[in-house]
């Protein structure tokens, strides 16, 4: 029970930062220059 729980949690926080990076559009190897 706890096993699968910590599945969906992980697959949520997964799906999270997907939809927020495309949403965003997050260009991984544009980043600006410090």
């Amino acid at each position: 029970m706890f096993a699968s729980n910590k599945m969906q949690i992980y697959v949520y926080y997964y799906y999270l930062i997907t939809v927020l990076s495309s949403y965003y559009s997050i260009p991984l190897d544009h980043s600006p220059a410090f």
